[in-house]
């Protein structure tokens, strides 16, 4: 399975912004986030359509997502226009699986939110190009409001984020039936990396000495 996960905005584009919080910072900060939480969690391979601060247009976005032949394309955005909480969407005329990966999706992060009191603006359609024009199933999240005081500060906190972010990672697992690690094997395998990197360094330096009492 391979996700593309998709930071709004970048370079000349700001997308919203409040006093200190800038759009395309947080989505990258967010996307970053996401990406490390599915790696971690998952089988599943990656591609994020940004990994710095730059201008990449909606059109070379979908391009790339098609051109790799995603199973899902995430994009990631903040809201802002005077409202609080969160919302998703997806194309209006959007097929069947995209309609149920959008609603494993939210119902999971909503299930984060719904704690912290954060309001659940609900799952919405709109004709955004990036819904539209993507081949694969296309999920937009809105991430709160950047421009609320509680949202803000929301935003302003790593642990929120990063909770956020794993929130967003077991929905898009749950949502595409993802095969999650097995965390014993995988730190077996990590022991068996680092005894035999302690067995090659054993035998070099059994060599150095050999060659040492040889030169004597």
């Amino acid at each position: 399975m391979l996700v593309f996960i998709d930071p709004g905005h970048g370079g000349d584009d700001l997308g919203a912004v409040s006093g200190d919080l800038v759009e395309k910072h947080l989505t990258l900060q967010i996307a970053r986030e996401v990406d490390t939480a599915l790696r971690r969690g998952y089988v599943v391979e990656t591609v994020l359509t940004r990994t710095a601060d730059t201008s990449v247009s909606l059109y070379k976005r979908v391009r790339r997502a098609n051109d790799a032949r995603c199973h899902l394309f995430l994009s990631l955005h903040v809201n802002a226009g005077g409202g609080t909480g969160f919302e998703s969407y997806i194309y209006p005329r959007a097929f069947e699986p995209t309609v149920n990966i959008r609603r494993v999706i939210h119902a999971e992060v909503v299930s984060f939110l719904r704690p912290l009191g954060i309001t659940d603006r609900g799952m919405k359609t709109a004709d955004f190009y990036v819904l539209r024009a993507t081949a694969m199933p296309a999920v937009v999240l809105e991430s709160l409001f950047l421009d609320h005081p509680q949202d803000a500060a929301r935003l302003r906190d790593p642990a929120f984020i990063s909770g956020y972010a794993r929130a967003v990672a077991r929905g898009v697992g749950e949502a595409l039936r993802l095969p999650v690690k097995d965390a014993d094997a995988e730190k077996d395998a990590l022991i068996a990396q680092l005894q035999a990197e302690v067995d090659r360094l054993r035998r070099a330096l059994k060599n150095i000495r050999n060659e040492a009492e040889n030169a004597l």
